[in-house]
């Protein structure tokens, strides 16, 4: 399913004419403080894959978006998440149960990339599932110049999952501090090139958990009022191990995969 809508966007992307450079998203991963206009709507579908640790692993994450300008420098998004892995475990595989979960985000851009001198914006998302609660919490810059685009992402992520043993509720909370940089080059005014790295820190108990750098490419395609990025990301080394199963390896694959892959595409409604 994944591969036929790669084909198809692809498809899109070469027979569709009357290209014009109009979005407020470039990246896969990385967030812009650019913000949708007063009163304009966007529909975007995300399929996100992760395969890859120590024993087989796959998981796939679908979203639908919808998100809207409330003002010029205010945007807010409401999504419905779906998502399901495959894991083996002493030899046998469990296929887990769909888990469906609700997100609303917020961003406000303070100063604009082209206008100002960089580019600054604030961003809130928070995640409602059946045994967890998580919230994403964004500081923006970035910055335009000429056809290249620059990008830069501090996120801290606490997460609290309810659990229950022996008729005994509790309830553990678990951190992400992650770094994110961006690159895109604009090659003409509706294809960009661009690099992603993605710095992942995990915190349990008030200690780092793990630490793994990602980095890899990103292609965009902009239509009149359509956009589609493609990125993949793979785990390019540790830089900190706290498990002792990690620590004789070069990557961790224990809690990260070896590759992600993603792919997003959005339709404005107005």
């Amino acid at each position: 399913m994944l591969k036929f809508s790669i084909i198809f966007s692809l498809c899109f992307v070469v027979f569709l004419n009357n290209i014009a450079y109009s979005q407020d998203r470039i990246f896969a991963r990385t967030y812009q403080s650019l913000t949708l206009p007063k009163g304009s709507k966007d529909l975007e579908f995300w399929n996100t894959v992760n395969v890859g640790r120590a024993n087989l692993y796959r998981k796939l994450k679908q979203r639908v978006e919808y998100e809207v300008g409330v003002t010029d420098n205010l945007t807010t998004a409401f999504y419905m998440n779906l998502e399901q892995k495959i894991q083996s475990d002493n030899g046998n595989s469990t296929l887990e149960a769909t888990e469906l979960s609700f997100s609303n985000e917020w961003k406000y851009k303070l100063m604009d990339p082209v206008a100002d001198p960089f580019g600054f914006a604030v961003y809130s998302e928070y995640t409602i599932a059946a045994h967890e609660l998580e919230l994403e919490l964004k500081l923006i810059l970035d910055k335009k110049i000429g056809d290249n685009y620059f990008a830069l992402n501090a996120t801290y992520e606490p997460e609290w999952e309810w659990s229950l043993a022996n008729n005994l509720e509790s309830v553990s909370l678990k951190s992400g501090l992650d770094l994110n940089v961006g690159y895109m080059n604009f090659v003409s005014k509706n294809f960009g090139i661009g690099l992603e790295a993605i710095n992942y820190n995990t915190i349990s108990n008030g200690e780092l958990d793990h630490s793994a750098l990602f980095i890899g490419p990103t292609i965009t395609f902009i239509g009149d009022r359509w956009w589609v990025i493609l990125n993949a990301l793979p785990q390019i080394t540790k830089l900190y191990a706290s498990q002792e199963v990690d620590k004789s390896r070069s990557l961790i694959l224990t809690e990260r995969e070896k590759f992600e892959f993603r792919m997003i595409f959005s339709v404005n409604l107005q």
